[in-house]
């Protein structure tokens, strides 16, 4: 009789690494797709931001890319997510980084130069300060 309860370790990871996904969106509010809840304004803001990632990232080249002012991307942004800009942009770049330490066998370097960061270091403070703990750490935890 097969035993229904033994999950392979490879599907296990990928099990936790979807459950964990999905509560990482959640907690994070990132709003992939949400086509009824924002305007085009802010879907073409969360766009822009999901297409250049960067902890460089700022709400005036976001405004400048969108051909509007600061203070209308602002106001817009906030009323209908709840939070500003530079919060989503912080938001966006911790839940990618946690899945790229779940998803990658790239080094903490090599994350920190994709979304970046001046040096791995920096970025181990910044994971660290948002998460409680580093980023290998909860790589070895997650997985």
């Amino acid at each position: 009789m097969p035993d229904l309860f033994h999950i392979p370790a490879g599907m296990f990871t990928i099990l936790l690494i979807l459950v964990h996904s999905s509560d990482m969106i959640e907690a994070y509010q990132i709003g992939f797709d949400d086509n009824d809840r924002y305007t085009p304004l802010v879907q073409n803001a969360m766009k822009y931001i999901r297409d250049n990632l960067s902890i460089k990232l700022n709400i005036s080249k976001v405004a400048e890319n969108a051909f509007i002012s600061v203070s209308t991307l602002t106001k817009a942004f906030k009323e209908q997510t709840g939070r500003t800009v530079g919060l989503y942009i912080d938001d966006l770049v911790m839940y990618s980084a946690q899945r790229k330490l779940l998803c990658s066998e790239l080094s903490v370097s090599e994350i920190s130069e994709e979304f970046g960061f001046c040096d791995q270091f920096y970025f181990s403070r910044y994971f660290k300060r948002r998460c409680g703990e580093s980023p290998l750490r909860y790589r070895k935890r997650m997985q």
